[in-house]
């Protein structure tokens, strides 16, 4: 019910929100896809950092503010490419956030939301562990040695309901655990796999939305919209204003 009450607040906000201006983006701000489709099957990126991002497969439609896109859970995905704006994403501390609808926990059991992932380096963050209409978050971080693994302690998202989810870690140390986020509350999270070793960069990997970052063997299955990633790692009160449209500059 708290979860609910807001994203009831949240939606009353952004349909009087004005649209947010280059200006008032967030300094350390350097992916943002609101998802609107341009010429060229592409969907700009609206940080300034020019990641366009390119479509392949998924289908525009409603989204949360404005379009969103629809991943059909076998092989669609926006390709955002790796420029160095967006490399080391969690080296040091960093923030991916979006909002999701998704209608199952995507193929494979583990739908990618956004990922920089290959067998042998990268990260990537998803939903997984279908039971009784939700799913679970998952974040896996790729060591040297064992892969860091957490995961949502309880059954968070609905499917077929938008829902606000934000990742916030530092990779720099392996007792570094991340901090999960629904809707803008904290929520308890496993560490299924404790990572050992030494992080392996992710620098040479595509960031794919709604996929792997080489393959399509994970794709998301349902509806992405308004996909952010900083480079810091952001306050409660930051993803909160995020979550609601407003995007506080880096502290």
């Amino acid at each position: 019910m708290r979860y609910l009450k807001t994203i009831l607040i949240a939606l009353i906000i952004l349909t009087f929100a004005t649209p947010v201006i280059a200006a008032e983006l967030a300094q350390d701000l350097v992916l943002y896809l609101r998802m609107e489709t341009e010429a060229g099957g592409v969907t700009p990126d609206s940080s300034g950092a020019g990641n366009t991002g390119a479509i392949t497969g998924a289908t525009a439609g409603e989204g949360l503010r404005g379009g969103g896109y629809l991943f059909d859970g076998a092989d669609d995905f926006i390709n955002a490419g790796s420029d160095a704006s967006i490399d080391s994403t969690f080296d040091g501390g960093g923030t991916v956030a979006a909002w999701i609808n998704p209608s199952s926990d995507g193929e494979g059991n583990i739908g990618r939301i956004v990922s920089k992932w290959t067998s042998n380096a990268g990260w990537l963050v998803g939903v997984a562990s279908e039971a009784a209409s939700k799913v679970k978050l998952e974040l896996y971080y790729f060591f040297s040695g064992d892969d860091g693994h957490w995961r949502t302690t309880n059954t968070e998202i609905d499917i077929n309901t938008w829902t606000h989810v934000a990742f916030t870690y530092n990779s720099d140390a392996v007792g570094n655990d991340p901090v999960f986020y629904v809707n803008g509350s904290v929520v308890s999270i496993t560490e299924v796999v404790t990572p050992t070793g030494t992080r392996q960069s992710d620098a040479a990997q595509n960031l794919r939305i709604g996929n792997n970052s080489v393959d399509t063997d994970n794709t998301f299955d349902g509806s992405i919209d308004e996909v952010m990633v900083f480079n810091e790692l952001r306050t409660k009160a930051q993803i909160q204003a995020d979550m609601m449209g407003f995007l506080q500059g880096g502290m």
